[in-house]
């Protein structure tokens, strides 16, 4: 396998000493051709690989299936299961990233400490520009529609398809294709992918999503907030499912929240198992949010345009969105 997709030795100096709470720094290889592809591999750590695999598997579905194939190019996903890797020594020589395919090793006793979670992962190159790089290059505004009406399409065609969102969205998260200026989502691979019909429950469901950043909707942090109620200790759980999620609850779980402003009154004053039975009807909607916060997010950051026309349209997208929201 590494005549191939072998990571190469970091040139960090060597006395600089290997953090252990990071990635080992190792650098990718030139792509390789295959299949009549570009391929690289990296190095990643993955928190569940059983998780990371199921995600994988979802993906290559919504690849082969012909009736979506249209929007099959807006996303990266892993090519093969991800291959474990020892890197125990990079936590203990100076950067030296010393990479041992384990599934070579003969006796499986020896395997390291397996908390590290570093994994061999296949993809195909896509390119180096993020979204708002490449919009900022050009901000023209039906380049910006374009762009935008392309995620939202492929990620509401994802999840109608697959019931499952990415819940990472962000700017460095999608790639424009350096060939034909394609937005393609990545970064499937954290944990808190949510498959909403199949594992999100009224039991586990604050050992899925732990988090929630600004750039997500507010039913994410309510859902947070109450994940955490229910983590307490000595917390019944039909006690749990009674609580009042009252006004004074809500500024807390979304005190300096873009959407806090807002009642919500879906939610008040309802007790917690039916604030997650509605929230849980949303789950399809959370990463339009994301999208729709990004491309607000950016065009907040353009210069003003020379182009008073273009500049007027600009203006009016940005208020459209800042409504939306």
């Amino acid at each position: 396998m590494f005549d191939q997709y072998s990571i190469q030795q970091s040139q960090i100096p060597s006395e600089q000493q290997y953090p252990q709470s990071q990635e080992p720094e190792c650098k990718e290889k030139d792509p390789v051709l295959e299949n009549s592809i570009n391929i690289i591999t990296r190095v990643e750590k993955l928190a569940n690989l059983k998780q990371t695999i199921k995600i994988k598997n979802k993906l290559r579905e919504f690849a082969l299936s012909k009736k979506v194939e249209k929007y099959v190019p807006h996303f990266q996903y892993l090519l093969a299961d991800p291959v474990a890797i020892d890197n125990s020594s990079a936590s203990q020589e100076p950067y030296s990233c010393k990479l041992q395919d384990l599934t070579e090793k003969q006796d499986l006793t020896e395997k390291p400490d397996p908390t590290s979670n570093f994994f061999l992962c296949k993809y195909q190159m896509i390119g180096k520009r993020s979204l708002a790089e490449y919009i900022k290059q050009e901000p023209k505004i039906q380049r910006i529609l374009d762009q935008h009406d392309q995620i939202l399409k492929a990620m509401m065609t994802l999840s109608e398809e697959k019931q499952i969102i990415h819940y990472a969205l962000k700017p460095q998260n999608i790639i424009v294709k350096d060939t034909d200026d394609i937005p393609v989502i990545i970064n499937f691979k954290e944990a808190a992918f949510l498959y909403y019909q199949e594992e999100m429950n009224m039991d586990n469901f604050n050992t899925i999503l732990t988090t929630a950043s600004d750039i997500h909707c507010i039913e994410a942090h309510i859902l947070v907030y109450l994940g955490k109620k229910k983590e307490q200790p000595n917390i019944d759980i039909n006690q749990w499912k009674t609580t009042k999620y009252d006004q004074s609850q809500h500024m807390e779980a979304t005190q300096g929240k873009t959407q806090s402003q807002q009642q919500y009154p879906e939610y008040i004053d309802n007790t917690y198992e039916e604030v997650y039975q509605q929230i849980t009807k949303t789950f399809s909607r959370w990463d339009i949010y994301s999208i729709t916060k990004i491309f607000l997010d950016i065009l907040r950051e353009i210069e003003p345009d020379k182009d008073q026309e273009n500049q007027e349209l600009l203006q009016i997208y940005q208020a459209n969105l800042t409504e939306l929201l």
